[in-house]
């Protein structure tokens, strides 16, 4: 089993947060993967603008150091984010990370 924390920053304010975080925690644990805040990694889930174009950044780091273990930037799509946000963070959870 998983355990991460969730991390949110909207620098494009494109993301509403008071439906991603319990999306993406629900997705996740379903999953098998628990949400703490205390726990040893972190999901951070960053809006950002390349390419003139809305994006997110998914990473996953090492909660205490902050060191970066995987990360992956995906199309901002209206309408589904969520979704994509909650797959893409399972499959960097689940291949770059040591279950707890």
């Amino acid at each position: 089993m998983h355990t991460i924390r969730i991390k949110v920053v909207d620098e494009s304010h494109i993301l509403n947060t008071s439906s991603l975080i319990p999306a993406v925690t629900k997705e996740l644990h379903a999953e098998g993967i628990s949400i703490y805040d205390n726990a040893p990694l972190t999901l951070k889930v960053k809006s950002i603008r390349e390419d003139h174009k809305e994006k997110i950044l998914l990473q996953l780091r090492e909660t205490e150091t902050k060191q970066k273990l995987n990360e992956k930037v995906i199309p901002y799509i209206t309408g589904h984010y969520l979704k994509d946000v909650a797959a893409e963070a399972h499959a960097l959870i689940t291949t770059s990370a040591v279950p707890a």
